[in-house]
């Protein structure tokens, strides 16, 4: 072999070597490309997932704030109706078993009550309407509830309406001299 062929070879090796770095640099680059497309798409999975369950939970809220009249409203009903016949305590039964399962589908959507007698005052969760003078009650305690509040999961869906305690003094009581 001469020295020109060597020559030529030598430049013909030193060309395809370069090709080569080229053709992996190209190929780090395309494999990076990829795995930012895979990330990317797997964001956007994780979002749209994310978005459904919001859609979802908003829906489902949406109704929740719509039935609780209904839930306000049997509770009224059992409240006020007398037992003293037996058509009546049949009605009574009746409705206090629509009550309860009606609670339990709330519940299996994660609505729960807020708003108890003696409980501390928190605007988070409950809307004064008043503040009473209440002995039986320290003062910034829930001295009455007028309409519960409900949550869904950690959620206010609607503020429990109280009546909030200033507090005072006990009645003295006289003793018979």
């Amino acid at each position: 072999m001469s020295e020109e062929e060597k020559e030529l070879e030598k430049d013909e090796l030193t060309k395809l070597k370069e090709e080569l770095e080229q053709a992996k640099a190209e190929a780090a680059q395309n494999y990076d490309r990829w795995l930012r497309a895979a990330a990317e798409l797997d964001n956007y999975h994780k979002r749209v997932a994310r978005q459904m369950e919001a859609l979802v939970r908003t829906a489902t809220e949406d109704l929740v704030v719509q039935l609780l009249p209904v839930l306000d409203d049997l509770e009224r009903a059992l409240d006020h109706t007398p037992e003293g016949e037996e058509g009546r305590k049949t009605f009574v039964d009746g409705v206090r078993i629509i009550y309860e399962n009606f609670r339990k589908v709330l519940a299996g959507q994660g609505v729960s009550h807020i708003g108890e007698v003696g409980e501390e005052f928190d605007p988070e969760c409950h809307e004064a309407l008043m503040q009473v003078e209440d002995p039986e009650h320290p003062p910034g305690t829930v001295s009455q509830v007028v309409q519960k509040g409900y949550k869904m999961g950690d959620k206010v869906i609607r503020h429990a309406k109280v009546i909030v305690s200033k507090g005072g003094e006990e009645p003295q009581k006289t003793q018979p001299s």
